[in-house]
């Protein structure tokens, strides 16, 4: 059995530590939310209208597929997507990818490596393909990035 023994500066010592760490994460937590990184610290009023809410595209990826170019690189990729809601919508998807060398498939600041789906009905499946801005090599893929952003 384990006995956990304090002395008196260990029990002064935590009566201190306690409230302040509860302090600092409530702190943190009021101050933090909802706020954008350009303002001061301040409280929040949640449902203020300082609160900008941006809500999740009513769709997910079904499947990716990689378009090689011969056996070491990948020139692009087709996105198909499922429409989950009960309307036609259309989407934008980007694929940004990255070499492990810090290669980017997209020119920064740039939208080339995005397409748009035509009108997906509800609980149809659509597709994108995207043509990549840069070549990557296929060995040294290290990290793949998929937006999805509901346009209509």
């Amino acid at each position: 059995m384990l006995a956990l023994q304090f002395d008196e500066d260990d029990v002064i010592m935590l009566a201190k530590i306690i409230p302040l760490t509860t302090l600092l994460v409530v702190a943190s937590t009021v101050l933090g939310f909802g706020a954008p990184l350009g303002t001061s610290a301040t409280l929040d009023n949640f449902g203020g209208d300082d609160n900008v809410g941006v809500t999740g595209a009513d769709t997910f990826v079904t499947k990716v597929t990689w378009d090689q170019q011969g056996a070491a690189h990948i020139k692009g990729a087709t996105v198909d997507i499922k429409n989950t809601d009960t309307i036609a919508h259309t989407y934008e998807i980007c694929v940004i990818s990255k070499e492990s060398n810090g290669d980017l498939s997209d020119t920064v600041g740039t939208t080339s490596d995005c397409a748009s789906t035509g009108s997906i009905s509800s609980s149809a499946v659509g597709s994108a393909t995207i043509t990549f801005n840069s070549k990557l090599k296929y060995s040294a893929l290290q990290d793949t990035d998929i937006s999805i952003e509901q346009t209509a």
